[in-house]
């Protein structure tokens, strides 16, 4: 038989069909053959995982590996506040194991469809009582990232007890590579003749309270608004004064706001400071992630303010 051939399908199969010669009977052989042809490409059984954004999914995929399917609801190179939720994404959200947000309105949209979906929710920012809350960058300081890194995997634990402690490992050991990142930038750090940190948006408050940095950001921690005149002109001074020689644009905003401190100024230059609140497709087919644009940034710090 033709078909058998170009299937592939046993002589010995097709020769059973063939005596039958049922229709119904091929289909169910066909099937039969199509499913184990395919089953090492069938999905696995693992929990189903929906993360608002960059930082969370990221922690996510450490700690659940192949037994977590992950969704990152911020695509590659959107801006997480410009987030606009599909029906397909709603639906993923309701049909979740777990659904991790920020909370505290970072992403008012995601957080109100996890609440009305019944998901079981983890809030990154309930985990944190500090001085600069109002900042919610927390993941920028690797001591903080490990904080969340620990709820995930209680997280994940929880709804999927079975492989608690395989989560539990992989906890660890993303922990320790965060911990040679801290290392790496408390000492990176140590030495700079400059400490003032001016950045498109505030984003690096709790990274500048970690390392000694004093961060300016010229919009407010929604970059989305539009800084005041008034502003400009406070900062322009304060950058004056500190001998600033640069000011951070971001590689998901337009550099408008950077350059607009840069021209009031007169002699800033502009780099790039990622805050990680997304990669950008280029990035991501790089094979960029959390810890080698962490690095980035300190190379590029360390050059903008004289580090030694």
């Amino acid at each position: 038989m033709l078909v058998c051939a170009n299937l592939r399908i046993p002589r010995d199969v097709c020769t059973i069909v063939g005596m039958l010669r049922g229709t119904v009977v091929l289909a169910m052989v066909l099937t039969f053959v199509g499913a184990c042809a395919g089953g090492a490409t069938q999905e696995t059984d693992g929990i189903k995982v929906v993360a608002s954004f960059y930082p969370l999914a990221f922690v996510a995929e450490q700690i659940g590996g192949d037994d977590v399917s992950v969704a990152n609801l911020t695509s590659a190179g959107t801006e997480p506040h410009e987030l606009e939720l599909t029906p397909k994404q709603l639906s993923a959200i309701s049909e979740a194991d777990l659904v991790i947000v920020m909370g505290n309105g970072f992403q008012p949209g995601v957080e109100t469809a996890a609440k009305n979906g019944g998901a079981t929710t983890l809030s990154i920012l309930d985990l944190f009582d500090d001085p600069e809350a109002a900042d919610p960058h927390v993941w920028l300081d690797p001591d903080k990232m490990r904080v969340i890194v620990d709820a995930i995997d209680s997280a994940l634990g929880a709804v999927d007890a079975e492989k608690s402690e395989s989560y539990h490992t992989e906890a660890n050991r993303l922990k320790t590579e965060l911990a040679t990142l801290n290392a790496d930038l408390e000492s990176g750090l140590a030495s700079c003749e400059r400490r003032d940190l001016f950045t498109a948006h505030d984003s690096f408050a709790w990274f500048g309270l970690q390392y000694g940095l004093v961060a300016h950001g010229v919009a407010a921690v929604n970059p989305n608004s539009e800084p005041g005149p008034e502003r400009l002109v406070e900062l322009a001074d304060l950058a004056t004064a500190s001998g600033a020689t640069t000011i951070f644009a971001e590689s998901l905003l337009s550099p408008e706001i950077a350059e607009a401190l840069a021209q009031e100024v007169g002699n800033l230059q502009v780099a790039v400071l990622n805050p990680l609140e997304g990669l950008t497709e280029s990035q991501v087919e790089s094979g960029d992630d959390y810890f080698s644009i962490m690095n980035s940034n300190l190379m590029v710090l360390r050059d903008a303010l004289d580090c030694v």
